[in-house]
């Protein structure tokens, strides 16, 4: 993600519900839970602790970094289900109003804040 690119990284953090679900199905890229555990990893992770950090005061960049690491423990959790053949039990918690929808509805909706946030300070 580069500078501010807020949109991207909601599409990309979106995308891995359809990731999760394609593994589920035994259609999808093979995962590791202990790389996607690490919240640092993936783009969002990489921007929050990199550029992101200069938003590191802001409630906002508090609570978007907070989601995101209950976000990659809930992903990291479905591929272990996967990963001894409980694929009903990851399915489940892939599933609407489940802590992994949760987490990841709550990660876009602090980005959006960020981003209005960011979006009314002045430039430097």
């Amino acid at each position: 993600m580069q500078g501010t690119d807020f949109a991207k990284a909601i599409i990309a953090h979106d995308r891995w519900k359809l990731r999760l679900g394609a593994f589920i199905r035994g259609s999808g890229e093979v995962l590791d839970p202990a790389l996607i555990q690490q919240d640092g990893q993936c783009d969002l992770g990489k921007w929050l602790y990199g550029d992101g950090l200069a938003y590191q005061h802001e409630p906002e960049y508090k609570e978007v970094l907070a989601h995101h690491a209950r976000f990659h423990q809930q992903a990291a959790a479905i591929v272990r289900r996967v990963k001894v053949a409980d694929t009903v039990g990851a399915a489940t918690l892939l599933a609407v109003g489940s802590e992994y929808s949760r987490a990841s509805n709550s990660t876009i909706l602090g980005l959006t804040a960020l981003r209005r946030k960011v979006r009314r300070q002045p430039a430097h």
